[in-house]
This record gives C-alpha cells, sequence and structure tokens, in this order.
C-alpha cells in the first residue's frame, strides 16, 4: 500500500500541461491519495472557476485513488461546496490514519501562531488588495526567485515557520504519531521531532511524501 501526500498546488485557471502531467504520474503511482491543502487557489479563482478549468482532468484518476481532501488557508471549506466530491471521498480539516505500527495526522498547517508579518505589512502600508498582492508577489515573485535561485530559497525564507509549527504542534505526539503538513513551501523530514512537511508543487519543483509500509520518504524533482 502506498499513500501519496502532497499540498500546496494551488492550481488557477491557468492550465500547465508538465504540471498536470507530473501530478498525473504521482496520483497514477499511489493507491491512496491525500492532498493536505492549497490544492487550489481561491485567493485568485472561484470554486465554480476550478472545478471547470482543465484541471477537472485530474478528478476522475483522484476519485479513482479514494482521495482524501484537506482543507488549507488558499482553500478554506467556506470557499468551496459539494463539488469537492468531484476529486475527493472524504473532506476536512485534520485527518488521522494508520499505517503498520505508525499514526499519521494530516493537516495543512496554517495557524493563528503562523503569521507572515511581512505580507500584513506589504499589504497594509502600500493599500494594495490581497488578490493583486497573491498573483503578483506570492505568485509570480516567488517563481522568479525559485528560477534565479532555485528551491533553497524557500527553505532560506519559510523554513523557520517550519519550527513554530513543531514548537506547538509535535510535543505531545506519541513515539509512534507524526504530524505531516504543507503551508510553508518548505520542504522537510525531521523524524526527531515527528514532523513531515510535503513542500510544494510549483514552478517546476515537484516535491511531495510518501509512506509505504509505515515508512515515510520525502521526494523532489523536477518537471
Amino acid at each position: 500500500m502506498k499513500t501519496l501526500i502532497f499540498s500546496d498546488t494551488h492550481l488557477t485557471t491557468t492550465f500547465k500541461h508538465n504540471k498536470y502531467q507530473f501530478l498525473e504520474k504521482i496520483i497514477s503511482s499511489s493507491d491512496q491519495v491525500i492532498i493536505a491543502g492549497d490544492f487550489w487557489e481561491g485567493k485568485l479563482i472561484s470554486f465554480d472557476e476550478f472545478v471547470n478549468s482543465e484541471w477537472k482532468r485530474l478528478f476522475p484518476l483522484l476519485k479513482k485513488k479514494h482521495t482524501v481532501y484537506v482543507f488549507g488557508n488558499h482553500d478554506k471549506k467556506s470557499y468551496s461546496d459539494k463539488r469537492v466530491s468531484l476529486f475527493s471521498d472524504n473532506q476536512t480539516e485534520l485527518y488521522e490514519f494508520k499505517d503498520k505500527d505508525n499514526i499519521f495526522f494530516v493537516k495543512h498547517g496554517d495557524s493563528k501562531k503562523i503569521k507572515y508579518s511581512l505580507i500584513k505589512v506589504i499589504v497594509k502600508t502600500t493599500h494594495m488588495s490581497e488578490k493583486f498582492f497573491m498573483k503578483h508577489f506570492h505568485e509570480d515573485l516567488e517563481h522568479v526567485l525559485t528560477k534565479i535561485f532555485g528551491p533553497w530559497i524557500l527553505q532560506l525564507l519559510f523554513k523557520k515557520y517550519n519550527t513554530t509549527i513543531k514548537t506547538a504542534e509535535t510535543k505531545k505526539l506519541k513515539e509512534n504519531e507524526y504530524l505531516i503538513c504543507g503551508h510553508t513551501h518548505a520542504i522537510e523530514l525531521d523524524l526527531k521531532n515527528h514532523f513531515i512537511n510535503t513542500g510544494i508543487i510549483r514552478h517546476g519543483i515537484g516535491e511531495y511524501a510518501t509512506i509505504t509500509d509505515g515508512k515515510i520518504k520525502l521526494h523532489e524533482e523536477r518537471y
């Protein structure tokens, strides 16, 4: 049994064939799929636009894998409707499952303790709209930075937020329990602290986790 966990694809109405092929490949090669939030970009498009976009080509495959959909902060439950069942069998904000002797808790990772203060400062001081910021900074600027410097720039900018999540969430976990999340865009496997971050599938960066026979592995590819 091979379980695939990915997050932060931030899909919009812009269809990218190479990204589609990558997602199709990793989903097809798994037995079970868990999407750990920010599957579609609800800050830029509506749910109706998403489910009617070309990305719906993934939906039958996701249904075939009995996909679990964990809501994120860019694709909140309130942003969507019952059509989430087009691509998932189970929808939740926290998913718990057992594989062999290990127990895994999957959530997106956002909370009141995880605050991107720089984003809030920029939006407030420049009076720009959230939609404008999300398009030109969260999406376009991140794309440019990763193309110039590579994925390591995300680690430099955002890995500190993984530490915040670990501090808040993992101390209460038992020896055989692990937290899996996304949100920060900074991939990490820290088994000592029972923490896994699935990274992103964006900007040609293909990061995701798989669990086989209770053992978790992170994958970092390019597409």
